[in-house]
């Protein structure tokens, strides 16, 4: 009897046949799926899991956000808007976020500002300088 050679379906592979996340508790649908950069490759992620992971208590920490690369390179650009805006400069504020990586300028301006202060306290420089 000649050899046959038999090619293993995608179970025998190690090949998921579903479109299920990693736990298989979720669908990988569109709206699910966030696709990051890992390792040079793109991997598909599931946002249910991670949304699951984070109410469990393993959110990252503030440093591991912010040591962020991303965050990092947003850092000079975040200082610039807090000047313009400071300065009341509404195009150089346009200028400086047109184009911006806003999920990054969003962390980086938040870290920035001191949570034990009311928003009162915190905008009470618009007062003082419409005063003076």
């Amino acid at each position: 009897m000649p050899h046959l050679r038999h090619r293993a379906g995608p179970e025998a592979q190690g090949r998921r046949v579903s479109a299920r996340c990693r736990s298989g508790r979720h669908e990988m649908t569109p709206a699910n799926t966030r696709v990051e950069q890992w390792g040079g490759r793109q991997v598909r992620r599931c946002r249910a899991c991670r949304a699951a992971s984070w109410q469990r208590g393993s959110r990252p920490s503030l440093y591991e956000i912010t040591a962020d690369r991303r965050v990092q390179r947003a850092l000079p650009v975040a200082m610039q808007v807090v000047g313009a805006v400071r300065d009341m400069d509404r195009d150089a504020v346009a200028e400086l976020v047109e184009g911006a990586d806003w999920p990054a300028l969003l962390i980086a301006l938040a870290a920035m500002v001191p949570d034990d202060q009311s928003p009162a306290q915190l905008l009470a420089w618009r007062e003082e300088r419409s005063a003076a």
